[in-house]
């Protein structure tokens, strides 16, 4: 009985650990949070109000609307690609820990196999 409360427990434990990790992914970038919808409109807002100051009010010059226009999608560019790199760090770290994990779970079986093998040669004998 102490084995299956033991794997009870460690059911337990996993389950547990699953659902904190879904809220922490979740929250560095599993899915669209409120921060990056506010930035993603700011750029769009920024976008179009050179696009209608340059192009149809005409106070800028086409030369300077697409500089400033490319400008702005580049700094949304940089943006995205430095959100990105923040979330695969952060997979590295759930994979590096996962393997940890693993790597001690097949320490613990190779230890249940042997005592298993003793009891079985115990019992031949």
């Amino acid at each position: 009985m102490s084995m299956q409360n033991q794997l009870k427990e460690d059911l337990n434990e996993f389950l547990k650990e699953k659902e904190e990790l879904r809220e922490v992914i979740g929250k560095i970038g599993g899915s669209n949070n409120s921060q990056a919808k506010i930035i993603t409109t700011l750029f769009m807002g920024i976008v179009l109000v050179i696009f209608v100051t340059g192009i149809i009010l005409k106070q800028l010059s086409p030369m300077t609307t697409l500089l400033l226009l490319l400008l702005i999608i580049s700094f949304k560019i940089i943006w995205m690609l430095q959100q990105m790199q923040k979330s695969m760090h952060f997979q590295f770290w759930v994979l590096n820990s996962i393997e940890i994990r693993i790597n001690e779970l097949d320490k613990r079986q190779k230890k249940i196999e042997k005592i298993l093998e003793g009891l079985e040669d115990k019992k031949k004998e």
